[in-house]
């Protein structure tokens, strides 16, 4: 039997995990929505649509933290760096299935857990967003300028 390349053990981790994820927000998020609360029919697709997209880049962030290491570290940058900049990349793609699926058992009127949920996952996305820039910028400038 030969062996799969890479991208095809990539896109089935991601499709599986993808594929998975959406009966298992189901199970372990519960929403907790006002007593009497009904969505109406578009917004209830425009919701699935949203977790299967999340359900994919969950996938995609985990494939990624399984084989993008050594793809990170080609860029040549201290260990520190290329460390920062693969989990950065991999939370970037993995952190909206928690962030949502926290959002739906927060409920509506809980503002602290609002504030817990917000500054855990926006503030280290903000964190992480700036680890990536330093690390492209110190990606670009050691390149040859192409014009």
């Amino acid at each position: 039997m030969s062996k799969l390349s890479f991208r095809w053990r990539f896109a089935i981790i991601a499709t599986a995990i993808g594929v998975v994820s959406i009966p298992t927000s189901l199970l372990l998020f519960r929403p907790n929505f006002p007593a009497g609360l009904s969505l109406p029919a578009p917004a209830l697709v425009l919701l699935v649509g949203l977790k299967a997209f999340e359900g994919l880049a969950l996938g995609t962030g985990i494939a990624f933290l399984v084989y993008g290491y050594p793809l990170i570290k080609r860029a040549g940058q201290s260990h520190l760096l290329t460390l920062l900049a693969y989990l950065a990349i991999g939370w970037y793609l993995v952190n909206w299935w928690p962030h949502d699926n926290l959002h739906l058992v927060n409920g509506v009127y809980n503002l602290w857990g609002l504030l817990a949920i917000e500054y855990g996952f926006h503030f280290t996305l903000m964190v992480a967003g700036g680890v990536l820039a330093f690390f492209f910028y110190r990606v670009i400038r050691l390149a040859p300028a192409r014009l």
